[in-house]
């Protein structure tokens, strides 16, 4: 299980049962995951990324009763982020070229995030990322 899997995880199920603090810290988490997330795959667009994020922790948000308890939570939400950009990208609203989703790029992207929230540590990202990270500099 991954670090991010072990931490957001349990403020999920906590959420579910009605903890409405495990709730809030769960979205505050997600954002810098989905921020780093949508950035590294969106031209252009801070604006767009973070119009990106809001649909998506509306769409957790609303489909939340939907999540099974024993499966992974980090690819419930993942698979919600990635429907909402194939949605954002067929939608004509990516009207200019969406970037690579090239590691060296992502890492970068996700690096660049990552100093704008420090709470999440590069040890919660997959091996691949970090090892890409590390040899991007």
């Amino acid at each position: 299980m991954s670090e991010a899997e072990a931490r957001l995880r349990p403020l999920m199920v906590a959420s579910l049962d009605g903890d409405a603090a495990a709730y809030r810290d769960l979205l505050r988490e997600l954002t810098g995951y989905l921020r780093a997330y949508y950035r590294c795959r969106v031209a252009y667009g801070a604006a767009d990324a973070e119009d990106l994020i809001q649909e998506t922790l509306i769409a957790i948000h609303s489909r939340r009763s939907s999540y099974d308890r024993s499966q992974p939570f980090t690819a419930w939400v993942y698979a919600m982020a990635r429907y909402k950009l194939i949605d954002y990208r067929e939608s004509g609203a990516c009207a200019l070229p969406c970037r690579s989703t090239r590691r060296t790029t992502c890492s970068r992207q996700m690096k660049l995030s990552m100093r704008q929230h420090p709470k999440i540590s590069s040890s919660s990202w997959p091996t691949s990322l970090r090892a890409s990270a590390r040899q991007s500099g």
